[in-house]
Order: structure tokens, then sequence, then C-alpha cells
């Protein structure tokens, strides 16, 4: 279920033009698509400012031809570092709890 303070804060984000939303899966940034344009005053959003974190990986780190991917580690390591980096930021708190 989406609470309306997360709402509240996406819609002002997506608002300010120079913010691309970023969620886990493709699955839910579908949803929060479908949800920005159903409860705003949209009649469409552009797809490439709300994504999936694969496509925003493809865009941020393009793969060369003939290269492995990223591997386990490396990306766990990314995304501790980035958790660290921003752990002080209460929309972040809100969505990865603390412990």
């Amino acid at each position: 279920m989406i609470r309306f303070s997360h709402f509240d804060r996406l819609e002002q984000l997506f608002a300010a033009g120079d913010t691309c939303l970023v969620f886990p899966s493709e699955v839910t940034a579908a949803a929060w698509r479908k949800h920005l344009v159903a409860v705003s005053r949209r009649s469409a959003i552009r797809a490439d400012r709300v994504i999936s974190w694969d496509v925003f990986k493809e865009i941020a780190i393009p793969i060369k031809q003939r290269r492995r991917p990223a591997s386990r580690l490396v990306r766990h390591a990314f995304a501790r570092r980035l958790i660290r980096d921003n752990a002080t930021e209460s929309f972040l708190r809100e969505i990865i709890f603390p412990a």
C-alpha cells in the first residue's frame, strides 16, 4: 500500500522536472507511473523519468560488448556506499529501514 507521505514526497520530486525516480523493479516503476497519472492533474508522464533500477544501471553504466557485467560483490558495495552516503535523508529511512 502506498503511504500518502511517500506519494506527496514523490510528487514533489517529480514536479521539480529535473528528477528521475528510480524504483527496485519495473513492476514497481510501472505502478508508480500509473499512480502518478491517476492521482495528479497530469494526463501522461514521461516514462524515462520513472524507471526501474535495471533501466537506471543500463543508462548510467553502459556495458561494452564482450565484457562481463559487474559482479555481485561490486553491486553490493555500490549499494552499501549509496545507502551510507544518503543515510541521513529522512526519505531514504522510510524506504530502507536503518536496521
